[in-house]
């Protein structure tokens, strides 16, 4: 009897008896929630309800609740929240209270507070727990950051690890696209649009600007996501220090790889604070080591990558390796104080050409040890001054594809083609073809014959 009375408790919480329940702008929370006919009317109720294994699906209309998820899912039985895939699904935000295995895909998600002071409620998703999926959702026209991974004031919190958030489309909304806090989670085909400094109707927040990701913590990757359309000089954008990616630490062991962004314009100033970065590295609140930039497309902006040491640990294994830089007005890249830094197989085209000119591919105080191998340095129109001591860098027209519309892959007869040093820790390109290691990798973002290019 006892064998038994354990095998009927092993089947039922097997994931075959998951439930599939339903929610519906007609429907009521007395229903029994298990077909479309007899629906639930609120999401709020289907968090409260389901188990470890059950979904629910939320069919087409406005939800105007934010749904607060406290139960956890199993790793072969997570909770899911999915909108009907035929239509739009709108709700005011999610957030994960210490849950964990819970995934929630396909949502319109707008509107949420807007009262000063109340950034919790801010968020598009709040997420506080572990192994989530935060897939396919459309979140848009917040106070706050479109997803906030973590905010629960230890940026290297284990108990937010191993997440997701997988191509979303997040468009206007303020501070930065995403956060990303915790351990070992991916940030992986995300489109991020039109971050704002000061949007309309949206209380003042201290350091108000426009990036597009920040990382905090340990271990994350974050590939493949493309950053655009974040303005310089607008109402909402007066004077944003917008960067691609940023970080004042801790943040250690991560990879920032095939990841594109550009800017509509240059911004800033030669002498301003403020303008279009491709990231912005510091140590200035915990550690920053072991973190790399490989593959990486940055295109129109004041200024590329700049990691500075503002007097903490050391920046330890900083690598910028296989990146392609485009129309950057003042330096490429910029350091200070970092150590044993590998810089190769990067090219720089048309960078140091605005504000008067003169500027180098890369800019350091004489603090940092670096390693510099077959970097390409081209100016189409005159050349920039200055670049590191003591290197014989290279000067060649990459020969791109089609740059004016922003294809980089190299034509067959590109000299780069197999001048690049081969590098262990970079094996793929932006698209994500091996790379040759055999007569030297292809220099920049792209391997081979991309984009049709042979």
């Amino acid at each position: 009897m006892k064998r038994l009375f354990v095998l009927i408790l092993i089947l039922f919480a097997s994931p075959a008896f998951a439930t599939s329940y339903f929610v519906s702008v007609s429907g009521k929370d007395t229903n029994t929630g298990r077909s479309t006919t007899a629906a639930w009317a609120t999401i709020q109720h289907a968090s409260v309800t389901m188990r470890a294994g059950d979904n629910v699906t939320m069919l087409a209309g406005k939800y105007p609740e934010r749904v607060y998820v406290t139960r956890s899912g199993s790793s072969t039985a997570p909770i899911s929240f999915t909108a009907d895939p035929t239509s739009i699904v709108q709700v005011q935000g999610f957030e994960i209270q210490g849950a964990n295995y819970i995934q929630v895909a396909g949502f319109d998600i707008t509107g949420t507070s807007r009262t000063a002071g109340d950034t919790e409620h801010m968020f598009g998703v709040l997420w506080q727990g572990s192994f989530g999926l935060i897939q396919n959702n459309y979140i848009h026209d917040l106070c706050a950051e479109g997803v906030m991974m973590g905010w629960t004031g230890n940026p290297t919190d284990p108990a937010v690890a191993n997440n997701q958030i997988f191509n979303n489309r997040i468009e206007c909304v303020e501070m930065a696209g995403i956060e990303v806090d915790g351990k070992n989670n991916s940030v992986t085909g995300n489109n991020i649009e039109a971050t704002l400094q000061f949007p309309v109707g949206c209380p003042a927040r201290n350091g108000a600007d426009a990036d597009g990701i920040r990382a905090f913590g340990t271990g994350h990757m974050i590939n493949h996501n493309h950053i655009y359309g974040i303005q310089f000089g607008t109402a909402v954008n007066p004077a944003p220090h917008a960067d691609c990616f940023q970080s004042w630490g801790p943040l250690t062991s991560t990879t920032f790889d095939s990841n594109s962004c550009s800017f509509p314009s240059i911004g800033g100033s030669a002498t301003s604070a403020e303008g279009n970065e491709a990231g912005n590295f510091d140590n200035s609140s915990g550690t920053v080591q072991h973190v790399w930039m490989i593959n990486n497309i940055f295109t129109t902006m004041r200024q590329g990558p700049s990691v500075t040491n503002y007097g903490g640990s050391s920046l330890l294994d900083f690598q910028f390796v296989n990146n392609t830089v485009d129309n950057v007005a003042q330096q490429g890249l910029i350091t200070k104080g970092l150590a044993s830094a590998l810089i190769e197989n990067n090219i720089f085209y048309n960078v140091g050409t605005g504000f008067g000119g003169g500027d180098s591919f890369l800019a350091d105080d004489g603090t940092s040890t670096y390693t510099l191998a077959a970097n390409d340095f081209w100016v189409t129109n005159g050349s920039p001054e200055t670049w590191p001591q003591n290197y014989q860098h290279l000067q060649a027209d990459p020969q791109f594809i089609d740059e004016p519309n922003g294809v980089y892959g190299l034509l067959a007869a590109s000299s780069l083609i197999g001048q690049g040093v081969t590098v262990a820790s970079v094996t793929h390109d932006f698209d994500g073809s091996p790379r040759i290691a055999a007569g030297g990798y292809d220099i920049g973002a792209y391997e081979g014959c991309a984009l049709g290019g042979c």
